[in-house]
C-alpha cells in the first residue's frame, strides 16, 4: 500500500499554513452552498471546487510548491475549475441521453394509462425503471473514474489529456488497491458527513474534494511517477492563458 490516508486528512503535515487554507477554503465553498439558490453562486461553487481540488492535487502529485495547498483566492483554480466544468458535461452526455430515454419511458407510462393500456402503460413503466438503474450505474462508473481523469489534465494542463482514455485505464491498473482508496475514502467520507444534521451535508463537499486532491495527488506522485514532472502546455485553446 502506497497511499497514506492519514496526511489526506491532515493539511498542515508539510505546509504550516495548510489548516489556515483548507479552512478558507472551506468557508468560501460553505458560503455558496448556502446561497445556491442564486445562479451565481451556485456557478461559481461547480467551477471554484474541482478548479481548487485540481491545483491541490497537482502540487502533491508534482511537488510544486514543496506539496502545500495552493492559496483558496487564487484566480487559477477557478481557469481549471472551468476546463473540469466542460470535462465534467461532455462525461455527462451519455447520462443525458438516458434521462431523454427514461422520459420517453415515463411519457409512455403515462400515455398508456390515459388509454387505458395496460401493456403500454406497464411497459413504460418497466423501461423508466431500466432507464434509472443504468443511469445510476453510468453516474458510478463515472465517479470512479474522476481522480484519474483529473490527473491526466495535472500532466500538462490539457483539455483533451482528459480523454486519453488508454492512459485513464493503464493508470488505473497500475496499483489497483492504491486506486480504490483514492476513489472510497472520499465516498464515504462524503456519505458520513452527509448524515450529520445541518453542517454535515454543507461541509462534507469541500472536504471530500480536499481529501480526493491529495489521496489522487498522492497517488500521481508514488504510482504515476509524476513528481517532479513540471506541466508542458502546448497547443492553442485550452491551456491556461499567461
Amino acid at each position: 500500500m502506497q497511499i497514506n490516508v492519514a496526511q489526506a486528512f491532515n493539511p498542515g503535515a508539510d505546509d504550516p499554513e495548510g489548516v489556515k487554507k483548507a479552512a478558507i477554503f472551506v468557508v468560501i465553498s460553505v458560503v455558496c452552498t448556502l446561497a445556491t439558490l442564486l445562479i451565481l453562486p451556485g456557478l461559481f461553487l461547480a467551477i471554484y471546487l474541482p478548479g481548487y481540488a485540481l491545483a491541490a492535487m497537482r502540487n502533491v502529485a508534482t511537488g510544486d510548491n514543496g506539496g502545500k495547498l495552493p492559496e483558496p483566492t487564487s484566480m487559477d483554480c477557478l481557469w481549471h475549475g472551468f476546463i473540469s466544468l466542460l470535462v465534467f458535461i461532455v462525461y455527462s452526455l451519455p447520462l443525458a441521453g438516458i434521462s431523454l430515454l427514461a422520459l420517453g419511458g415515463a411519457v409512455a407510462a403515462v400515455g398508456g394509462a390515459a388509454k387505458s393500456s395496460a401493456l403500454v402503460s406497464l411497459g413504460g413503466l418497466a423501461s423508466l425503471g431500466i432507464m434509472g438503474v443504468a443511469a445510476l450505474t453510468v453516474v458510478f462508473i463515472i465517479c470512479c473514474f474522476v481522480p484519474m481523469i483529473l490527473l491526466q489534465y495535472c500532466k500538462r494542463n490539457q483539455f483533451g489529456d482528459c480523454f486519453a482514455f488508454g492512459e485513464i485505464f493503464s493508470g488505473i491498473l497500475r496499483s489497483p488497491l492504491d486506486y480504490a482508496v483514492v476513489v472510497c475514502i472520499p465516498v464515504g467520507l462524503s456519505i458520513g458527513l452527509s448524515m450529520i444534521p445541518i453542517a454535515g451535508p454543507i461541509v462534507a463537499t469541500p472536504l471530500a474534494w480536499l481529501v480526493t486532491a491529495n489521496l489522487a495527488g498522492q497517488y500521481g506522485a508514488k504510482v504515476l511517477d509524476m513528481h517532479g514532472a513540471s506541466a508542458k502546455e502546448e497547443g492553442v485553446g485550452f491551456n491556461r492563458f499567461e
